[in-house]
């Protein structure tokens, strides 16, 4: 997903440059769309947890740290780990 950062991007302090829209080759780069919050109802969820530690507070798209069902993949894998505080199952296992 291309990102652009508002407060650095030279096209929207000056209204020149516009190179990232001449060299995307998907087109993806629309300088006229405006950031906006939308709500999903989802029946299903991806998973990437990758093979390596990654650091998601690098990568704010994700969501990490303020979304509340977005969990990094170290985190996921303990969730998921016969051995971890859910005992292999998500959501946990009721305690009463």
């Amino acid at each position: 997903m291309p990102v652009i950062d508002r407060e650095s991007c030279i096209h929207f302090k000056t209204d020149q440059c516009g190179l990232c829209g001449k060299v995307c080759q998907a087109g993806a780069i629309d300088y006229e769309q405006s950031e906006e919050t939308v709500q999903l109802k989802v029946g299903s969820v991806v998973l990437t947890p990758g093979f390596e530690a990654f650091d998601a507070t690098r990568r704010g798209e994700f969501g990490f740290g303020y979304a509340p069902n977005v969990v990094s993949n170290v985190q996921f894998e303990r969730m998921l780990s016969a051995s971890g505080p859910h005992a292999g199952t998500y959501p946990p296992p009721q305690r009463w």
